[in-house]
C-alpha cells in the first residue's frame, strides 16, 4: 500500500526537536498537504495515545483557502468539518505540531484531487465503529491491514490518510482505517516544523 519500510518505526526523538513558534509567524509557510498533529490531554486523548503507543491523539489537514485564509479540515466527534486554522490551534487543549509534507512527496500530490477529496467528506459523521475496531486490534496487538472501501464516516487519521491517498500520496501502509495519528510522523512522508502557540 505504501512505500514506508515495513520494519521497526523510527523513534520520534530522532525525527523532531521540539521548537515552539508563534502561529502568526509561521502561518505563511503552510502548504497543501501539510498536517497538524495534536497531543491532547483529555481522557479520550490519553486513551488514544496509550492504544497507539505514540504521543499523538488527533490529526488534521491544513488547507490554504481564499483571501489569505487558512483552514483546518478534520474529523471530529461531530463529523468532518472545516475551521479556521487559528481557531483550531487556539482552542485545542494540548500541544499542536505542524508537520510539512516533504518535497519529494509533494511532487506526487495532485492539488485538484486533494481539494475534491477533502471537500467531498464535509458533513460525514465520525467513524466511532471503525475507531473502536482499530482500538481493539491495537489492544490485542494484532494490528493488520484494513482494506479501504467507500465509507460514509471517518475518524481523524482515517480522513487525513484518505484525502492524501486520493490525491496521490499513499502514506497508509495499513490502509486508511488502520492509520493512527502517530503513523504520519513515523511514515517518512513528513518533517516536523514547529510546535505552535498563539499570542506573545
Amino acid at each position: 500500500m505504501a512505500t514506508r519500510d515495513q520494519g521497526k518505526a523510527p523513534r520520534l526523538s530522532d525525527l523532531r526537536t521540539e521548537e515552539h513558534k508563534n502561529y502568526s509567524d509561521v502561518r505563511g509557510g503552510f502548504r497543501v498537504g501539510d498536517i497538524l498533529l495534536f497531543q491532547g490531554e483529555c481522557a479520550l486523548s490519553r486513551v488514544i495515545r496509550w492504544l497507539s503507543h505514540g504521543p499523538y491523539s488527533h490529526s488534521a489537514l491544513l488547507a490554504p483557502a481564499w483571501d489569505n485564509r487558512l483552514l483546518v479540515m478534520q474529523a471530529e466527534a461531530t463529523g468532518v468539518e472545516m475551521v479556521p486554522s487559528s481557531l483550531a490551534v487556539d482552542r485545542y487543549g494540548g500541544k499542536v505540531e505542524w508537520w510539512a509534507l516533504k518535497e519529494e512527496h509533494r511532487q506526487q500530490l495532485d492539488a485538484k484531487k486533494f481539494f475534491t477529496a477533502m471537500l467531498d467528506a464535509i458533513g460525514k459523521p465520525y467513524g466511532f465503529a471503525r475507531l473502536l475496531w482499530l482500538g481493539l486490534l491495537l489492544v490485542l496487538n494484532r494490528r493488520q491491514y484494513i482494506p479501504d472501501r467507500k465509507t460514509s464516516s471517518y475518524f481523524c487519521s482515517q480522513y487525513v490518510a484518505s484525502v492524501l491517498d486520493r490525491s496521490g500520496v499513499k502514506v497508509d501502509r495499513l490502509g486508511e482505517a488502520g492509520t493512527t495519528p502517530t503513523d504520519f510522523a513515523q511514515s517518512g512522508f513528513f518533517e516536523y516544523k514547529a510546535t505552535l502557540h498563539r499570542g506573545p
